[in-house]
């Protein structure tokens, strides 16, 4: 994905996450609409677009709302990397996939985040942050495949094959 069309995204995401999302908590929680944008791009178009764009809005979600600046940001790194190694792995354009990068990306993202903050701010409980995790993992998913049925099913598949040019996201 270019970053033409990947910077729109992730502000929209950074926009919608903090105004909106607040409001719309089930549990006490909301799902991470640019952690989902941080798992999607790099699992669905590869490249490092996603993982720069991530790290830049996790570093701009810590200066803006959290007392430590950079765990967001090194936990959107991990996971961008972690998925471009599904990518390799895993078939990527389907909804098991989706489910799978939904669920291995949330878990690492605030498993890393807990150590981090955990380092430097004691008293803040691993099972505390368990605690909301199933739902987190499964509002991520709901999240991601949205994100999978209106955007991502768009990407070309076949860049050479003219029949299939003219979509909205093209690979590099």
């Amino acid at each position: 994905m270019k970053y033409r069309y990947a910077i729109p995204l992730f502000l929209c995401a950074f926009l919608i996450q903090t105004t909106w999302m607040n409001h719309l908590t089930f549990f006490g929680k909301s799902p991470n609409l640019i952690l989902c944008l941080a798992i999607m791009i790099p699992f669905f178009y590869g490249g490092a677009e996603g993982l720069v764009l991530g790290v830049a809005f996790g570093l701009l979600q810590d200066i803006c709302f959290s007392v430590l600046i950079g765990p967001s940001a090194l936990a959107m790194l991990a996971v961008g990397l972690l998925m471009l190694a599904f990518r390799q792995r895993m078939d990527w354009d389907s909804v098991f996939s989706v489910m799978i990068g939904a669920v291995a990306g949330t878990i690492a993202y605030y498993f890393i985040l807990w150590k981090a903050i955990d380092i430097f701010i004691d008293g803040y409980s691993f099972l505390y942050m368990l605690k909301g995790l199933p739902f987190l993992v499964i509002y991520h998913f709901v999240a991601m495949l949205c994100y999978y049925f209106v955007i991502g099913r768009r990407a070309v598949k076949h860049p050479q094959d003219k029949s299939m040019k003219g979509g909205l996201i093209h690979y590099n």
